[in-house]
């Protein structure tokens, strides 16, 4: 090789190492099989509903998926050749005909049945089927385009001119505008116009002949084609001009277009991404075939349909990788990285040495010859290169070496400025050097004894915000973790504090790296797990592989993320421990990280980016977009079982029957996302408590009580925070009939019912008893008559007798008008069971004059009446009822009295509703008239008694009060009787 040539290929290695390397976008796959439910491995296409559910036709029908279940339509079930999502409805066609469908529950209405019975094949195919603006659908089969309208079911059919029949035509339609359709074939494009009714070749001659093997229109005026001799063209429907926009290296059968992304083309083999006018390959299928892509816009995944199985290919924005541009990068890995002033950051690559890439995307090479570079540190815009042999120094954009004052050709680890302005040189087994920076004067020597440094292989030095300076690494007598003395000049062991002798508390003893937490404590990560230790030296946890569902103990890379948690990285992938939760989530491939294996280079960035090191390169991770990939998902119903029967058609409230009593809600967000990073919890609207639910996206909820239940679910990404915008749910349980509101009224009314029978009955037993009773009163009234009466009869006729004897006439003459007048009264009121208390004290009057005549004037009576009672009809007693007393006072009472006597007779209002009868004499008492009572022979009387009865059966409210009156020195002065009645 002459000069020349060698220059020219230097000049090719600078030019390469100085243009902007782009990142590589980061795709990740999922491949869904059918023992993850998918109803069959041959998929062959997909589709969004308007709610962003995922459609799949398989050679077992169709079926629906919501990211974590497969929902298989019950009505189709054979295989799908076509089918196309349109405005809530799925047209598709499969061995019954073309049809369409609502839904996966929904039955089938026929557009079309196929027709086996005759000997034209174009009967029974509808493929390529397309819905245009009005809603006509278009199909195709061996030559024919055709289309149903709405209004009309019988198709109108087109037939092509191809000049040759084609098994598998290859056919797209693309709506141009309103009334204006292009099919795109192989053997060129076709147009039909509503107002012609026609289907003729393009106009134009290029395109007239155009094959074509695909194409989409992405806007008003572009339209992409992918020709059979393997083009990629662009159209201006306006214009009509094909212009070649890139070329493919095998025929492309199918374009997608997801939002703010390169358009998707795909082949049998390979699904590629167009940019800058070149196809990028992103996916390859193993061993199988591509049938078909979905560029879905709701989760923004690739759906791409293969004969094993459905793959989710989605891009993974939120990773960047970067690909150091260097030949023969086999075993590269970068191991230290750093970032300066100007975000620019420094690689270092364990093959090539020292590397930069700046913000523009330049990435530039550093010839060190003779020298393997150990690590890199920046502090501004100084950049310390760690080598083998000694320190470099970026000086004028090269690597310098750094002459130190009695210091030889030593491996440096790691360099640390520190804010005393001290560069502090960690040495691969030997002990710390310190200069004073910028002038590089050697500083006092550690007072750590020498077996220190050579017992010990240390490995990280770090200085904490407030100046303190650790040291992290593998001590075999201690534990790896030590602390700078500034008054003694030296590092202490942390275990050797009184803080620290519970070992439990260390997670190892071997410390790889060293970083500071947010909250100013110290991250010390090695072999086993990582330690938080306080500022003074107390270690305040360990998080450590036996304890936490950690894989590899390999810990490397730590730091804070600025958000409560911890990132680590590890042989296992990178790691995030939430402080609050005290839980862990790993990041690994599946998320779109160039590889599990990240025990390299390890930085977090002035932005808040980790940049670590990879094979080749490093990743750039977004965490909190990575965290939360697609912000702001709804969660969506997707299905409900009920006593383990799945139900169709669940719209508005969920209810249950009287006869069921278990249901499970099944919901998703729809996001696709990986399942492990989505938690979910629900509660009912009137609790506060919430019921965590994990991972999973199901409510199991059993032995329903009867009632209206509202529920809240909620989800959160990762360590994200709770979605405020949840699903709200209503259940309604139906209570069995014996528990129903129907039930409740029957046993109301019933208990109504029977409540006004018994007291119907009561109430007549009691009119039949009062009726009863009433006929006794009347009886005991007719026998006190009766007994009463003849009583005194017979004392009036034995007066009047007595009148005769005595041959006073005159005066048995008034005797016998007087009492006359009162037998006319007695008889008058006989029949009666209440009279006036006029005519009652009427006839009272009668009879006291009678017996103060008998009694030869021995006593005077008094009648008074209240003006109220006076004369009122409506005041009544039962006759006679005052009478036995008045006489029971005259014959008992005034009749011993040596001197006359006097009867007050009184009525008087008591209250509103009750009066008062009082009967006062001033005879000689009860107790004396009962003394002389015994002492003579005399009738039984029934008077009193009876009456006294009579008054009580009138009413309880009634009674009867007899008073002995006495002088002040208690002698008797007489008697009171009251008669206390209601009005």
């Amino acid at each position: 090789m002459n000069f020349l040539t060698a220059w020219r290929l230097l000049l090719v290695f600078f030019v390469l190492w100085l243009s902007p390397m782009r990142a590589q976008q980061v795709w990740h796959d999922e491949i869904v099989r059918t023992f993850q439910g998918l109803p069959s491995d041959i998929v062959l296409k997909t589709q969004t509903d308007d709610n962003g559910f995922v459609y799949i036709a398989t050679a077992k029908g169709l079926s629906r998926y919501d990211g974590y279940r497969f929902v298989q339509s019950q009505s189709v079930r054979t295989k799908v050749t076509d089918f196309v999502s349109c405005a809530g409805e799925l047209y598709f066609h499969d061995a019954v005909g073309l049809a369409s469908v609502a839904d996966v529950y929904s039955d089938p209405k026929i557009v079309q049945a196929n027709n086996y019975q005759d000997e034209n094949p174009d009967n029974d195919h509808f493929e390529h089927i397309f819905v245009d603006s009005k809603k006509r659908i278009w199909s195709s089969d061996f030559s024919n385009v055709k289309y149903f309208s709405q209004a009309d079911k019988k198709p109108v059919i087109f037939h092509l001119d191809l000049g040759r029949k084609e098994e598998n035509l290859k056919l797209h339609f693309v709506e141009i505008s309103n009334g204006t359709i292009w099919a795109l074939t192989s053997s060129g494009v076709f147009v039909w116009t509503e107002n012609s009714g026609k289907l003729v070749r393009h106009p134009n001659p290029e395109l007239a002949k155009l094959s074509c093997s695909s194409a989409i229109r992405l806007s008003k005026n572009r339209i992409v084609v992918a020709t059979s001799d393997n083009k990629i063209i662009r159209i201006d429907p306006k214009i009509g001009k094909p212009e070649i926009v890139a070329n493919s290296l095998e025929t492309i059968i199918g374009m997608a277009k997801l939002p703010g992304r390169g358009l998707t083309l795909y082949s049998r083999n390979a699904v590629y991404l167009l940019f800058d006018k070149q196809l990028k390959q992103i996916y390859v299928p193993q061993k199988s075939q591509i049938n078909h892509v979905l560029a879905d816009g709701f989760s923004e995944i690739l759906w791409i349909s293969t004969n094993k199985g459905l793959v989710k290919l989605s891009p993974v924005d939120a990773i960047s990788n970067f690909r150091i541009p260097a030949k023969n990068l086999e075993n590269f890995v970068v191991t230290s990285i750093a970032e300066d002033n100007s975000r620019k950051l420094w690689l270092v690559e364990n093959k090539t040495g020292l590397w930069s890439h700046d913000a523009s995307g330049n990435f530039m090479h550093y010839d060190m010859p003779a020298v393997r570079v150990l690590s890199v540190s920046a502090y501004g815009n100084l950049v310390f290169i760690g080598t083998d042999k000694g320190l470099y120094l970026m000086e004028s954009g090269k690597p310098k070496k750094v002459k130190l004052h009695d210091f030889g050709d030593f491996p440096i680890k790691k360099t640390v400025l520190t804010q005393k302005s001290e560069l502090w040189l960690l040495v691969e087994g030997k002990p710390i050097s310190r200069f004073s920076w910028p002038d590089l004067n050697p500083l006092q020597a550690l007072k750590n004894k020498s077996e220190f440094w050579t017992e010990n292989t240390w490995n990280d030095i770090f200085e904490a915000k407030n100046g303190q300076i650790w040291l992290g690494g593998w001590a075999p007598k201690a534990y790896g973790i030590d602390l700078f003395n500034t008054k003694n000049q030296a590092f202490i062991e942390v275990s050797d504090l009184k803080s620290n002798k519970n070992r439990d508390k260390f997670f190892g003893d071997y410390v790889n790296r060293i970083a500071e937490n947010s909250d100013g404590n110290l991250l010390f990560s090695g072999y086993g797990g990582f330690s938080i230790v306080q500022p003074d030296g107390n270690l305040k946890r360990s998080i450590d592989i036996n304890a936490y569902a950690i894989a590899d103990g390999h810990f490397e890379g730590i730091a804070s993320d600025g958000n409560g948690n911890i990132v680590f990285a590890t042989g296992d992938g990178l790691h995030l421990y939430n402080q609050k939760r005290d839980d862990i989530l790993r990041l690994s491939q599946f998320d779109g990280l160039p590889s599990d294996d990240l025990i390299y280079g390890f930085l977090k960035r002035r932005d808040g980016k980790f940049a670590i090191g990879t094979e080749n390169g490093y990743a750039l991770v977004n965490l909190q977009k990575l965290l939360e990939p697609l912000g702001e998902r709804t969660l969506r119903l997707s299905g409900v079982s009920v006593d383990g029967k799945m139900r169709q058609h669940v719209s508005g409230a969920i209810e249950l029957s009287k006869e069921e009593s278990d249901a499970t809600i099944f919901f998703s967000d729809l996001s696709f996302s990986e399942k492990n990073k989505i938690q979910y919890r629900y509660r009912f609207a009137d609790e506060k408590h919430w019921n965590e639910l994990g991972n999973s996206p199901e409510v199991s909820l059993n032995h329903i009580a009867p009632g209206t239940y509202n529920l809240v679910i909620q989800k959160k990404h990762a360590f994200g925070t709770w979605q405020k915008a949840g699903l709200e749910l209503v259940l309604i349980a139906h209570p069995p009939f014996y528990r129903s509101p129907v039930f409740y009224v029957f046993c109301f009314l019933l208990a109504i019912l029977s409540v006004t029978g018994i007291y119907s009955y009561l109430l007549r037993r009691q009119r039949k008893e009062a009726a009863f009773v009433q006929k006794i009163r009347e009886a005991e009234m007719t026998t006190l008559r009766v007994q009463m009466n003849p009583h005194f009869m017979f004392n009036t006729l034995n007066s009047i007798n007595s009148y005769i004897i005595q041959n006073q006439t005159e005066s048995a003459s008034d005797y016998l008008t007087t009492f006359s007048k009162l037998m006319r009264n007695i008889l008058e009121y006989s029949k009666e069971e209440l009279i006036p208390l006029d005519s009652e004290l009427r006839a009272l009057r009668l009879y006291m004059e009678l017996e103060s005549m008998r009694l030869e004037q021995s006593f005077d009576y008094t009648i008074k009446v209240d003006s109220e009672l006076k004369g009122n009809p409506l005041v009544k007693v039962p006759p006679l009822i005052v009478q036995p007393f008045v006489e029971n006072a005259i014959w008992h009472g005034l009749l011993h009295k040596s001197e006359p006597g006097n009867l007050l007779v009184k009525a008087e209002i008591v209250d509103e509703e009750k009066f008062c009868i009082r009967i006062e004499d001033d005879g000689i008492g009860r107790e004396r008239a009962a003394t002389l009572k015994t002492r003579q022979t005399s009738h039984k009387s029934y008077g009193i008694d009876i009456t006294i009865e009579r008054i009580r059966l009138l009413h309880p409210e009634n009674s009867v009060e007899i008073l002995d009156l006495k002088n002040a020195d208690g002698s008797a002065k007489g008697t009171a009787v009251l008669i206390t009645l209601k009005l």
